[in-house]
């Protein structure tokens, strides 16, 4: 467990989601990240702990230019058709979300729940819902589009929604997708796809990626 800030009534951590109790508390805005009550950790605390300090060169950072690489894969992605290698097969964006919806159909629905959350899997909720947290910002900051922003931020609470509600069904020893999940995953399809439009008919977008030189 990294514990990455204190104030003067909590602490603030960052830890494996498997290894996490069910009396974790999310930050807000950022489910990567825990809060505790200081009072709770103090008395370890007191017997080892570590701490450095990272520096940050604020105005150098204000300079760097946008980069727009991740913001073109997600695009490429959305509409990426899937990888056959033969033995597996790699769905990406919106394929994906269609492939779990007929999975909930009980179509090649092979994938137990369990796996969403074990070693590289539960990138799926978390890792997807922090990146939409930090490009929901990113369009508020270059883009002033807060319409996207808005969509952006309601796409992240159904994902935040969803994930809840299947880590509550696997706690119940219920690790398949059903067809009682699937309007959830229609109407995070929906809004997935709403995010993309948006994207594709953003003027300043646009002129970001006409003027970028990166590739």
């Amino acid at each position: 467990m990294l514990y990455v800030h204190m104030d003067k009534d909590y602490v603030y951590y960052v830890e494996e989601q498997r290894s996490l109790s069910d009396k974790h508390v999310a930050y807000e805005g950022n489910i990567d990240i825990g809060v505790a009550d200081r009072r709770i950790v103090e008395e370890a605390f007191a017997q080892a702990l570590v701490c450095c300090t990272v520096d940050i060169n604020e105005d150098l950072l204000r300079n760097q230019p946008i980069n727009l690489k991740p913001l073109k894969d997600y695009m490429n992605n959305y509409i990426k058709s899937e990888d056959d290698f033969g033995d597996a097969i790699d769905w990406y964006g919106r394929g994906a979300i269609k492939k779990i919806i007929s999975m909930c159909e009980g179509r090649d629905n092979i994938y137990v729940v369990g796996n969403l959350y074990d070693h590289n899997d539960y990138n799926l909720f978390r890792t997807n819902i922090s990146r939409k947290r930090i490009l929901q910002r990113w369009v508020i900051k270059y883009l002033d589009n807060k319409e996207l922003a808005g969509v952006i931020g309601e796409c992240c609470d159904k994902w935040e929604y969803i994930r809840k509600v299947m880590i509550t069904r696997k706690y119940k020893n219920i690790n398949y997708l059903d067809i009682h999940l699937k309007q959830h995953f229609e109407n995070i399809l929906l809004l997935e796809d709403r995010i993309y439009e948006n994207f594709i008919k953003d003027a300043s977008l646009m002129r970001y990626l006409a003027a970028d030189t990166h590739g």
